[in-house]
């Protein structure tokens, strides 16, 4: 029995669970390190998902605005295309034996003097009236330099504009003037001088007595009138709304560059966008790669406290067996003293 008990003592204090509660200690501090660590690393995934998802949104409307933008900057190309052919048909410059004689004296860039004029609104037809086939006018610097070389030309209606005569001056007692409806970079002096406007017919007609012999009035709608004449003008071929459709051609002409810059701008933005939505991935990779490292960490360490918590409750249930049985192998051997005791003093 005392070996017994010795054996059983020895193994008591080897069974200890001390030091297991030492390494449960030291593993309960590491899950919570693991477990701030996946917490952080979660915190930063979701803040880059959000990022991602924000910016892709962003580069899907962008793409929807430049998708937009380049259909408007195309319909109005399509539009300039269109009215850019009536404009050339309309100031003659399809007609191929004029341009062949302007090509020859290096004059095919020349401007049309259509393409130069600046109509007040609401009077462009008022001025194609008066001016008429001399909007279809090669701009020059000069007609005395082409008198000499006029006999080569054979074919075709060639009407010069020369853009260095010295202006003129109307009296000013008889209302406004065309002129003043009208800017140029020329004066247009010889072409519309004595010219007057009216805002319609009964205001023209009213006016008609006072007019010299060499004074006329134009209505804003067009009807052109002197003493003793009057002429209206209801074209509607291809000749009809130069000016208007001049003045479109300019619009147009803007608005196309802006929206080419727009388009620029748009498609720079976008490629900014789609970089940084690419760095964006690339560090939500990583960032994602250290959460799933993060996770494994915290579960070999879980693992692990697990483990030594069921080693601690084994021990403990192990070390309530010893202490029990030591205990009854104690009471056992004082009975068995007591007994011995009983026997010596009988014998005694």
């Amino acid at each position: 029995l005392q070996q017994r008990g010795e054996k059983l003592q020895q193994e008591l204090t080897e069974q200890s669970a001390h030091a297991v509660e030492q390494d449960i200690a030291e593993l309960q501090q590491k899950l919570s390190e693991t477990e701030t660590a996946v917490q952080q690393s979660q915190q930063v995934l979701q803040q880059h998902q959000q990022q991602i998802s924000e910016l892709r949104e962003v580069t899907h409307q962008r793409g929807q605005q430049l998708d937009e933008t380049r259909r408007q900057l195309q319909d109005l190309r399509g539009r300039s295309a269109s009215l850019e052919a009536l404009q050339q048909a309309a100031l003659g410059k399809e007609q191929g034996a004029v341009s062949q004689w302007l090509n020859g004296q290096h004059l095919q860039d020349a401007p049309r003097l259509a393409e130069e004029l600046q109509v007040e609104a609401g009077w462009e037809q008022a001025a194609e009236c008066v001016l008429g086939a001399h909007l279809e006018a090669v701009c020059v610097e000069g007609v005395d330099p082409l008198a000499e070389v006029l006999g080569g030309f054979e074919e075709g209606t060639l009407t010069l504009f020369d853009t260095q005569v010295v202006p003129g001056t109307d009296p000013a007692d008889k209302g406004s003037t065309l002129l003043a409806k009208i800017q140029a970079p020329w004066s247009l002096h010889a072409l519309l001088a004595g010219v007057y406007v009216a805002e319609d017919l009964h205001s023209a007609l009213a006016m008609r007595s006072r007019l010299a012999p060499n004074e006329s009035l134009v209505c804003r709608d067009g009807i052109w009138l002197g003493n003793g004449w009057l002429r209206v003008v209801r074209d509607t071929d291809a000749k009809a709304g130069i000016l208007q459709r001049e003045q479109e051609l300019k619009s147009l002409a803007s608005e196309i560059t802006q929206l080419t810059e727009q388009v620029h701008t748009l498609q720079e933005q976008l490629e900014g966008e789609r970089s940084q939505l690419h760095e964006l991935e690339l560090e939500r990779d990583s960032v994602q790669a250290s959460y799933n490292q993060a996770n494994r960490a915290h579960a070999e360490q879980q693992s692990r406290l697990n483990a030594r918590r069921s080693q601690l409750e084994q021990a403990k249930v192990r070390q309530s067996k010893l202490e029990s049985e030591l205990h009854e192998l104690r009471g056992q051997m004082e009975a068995d003293q007591q007994a011995l005791q009983a026997a010596r003093g009988t014998l005694e």
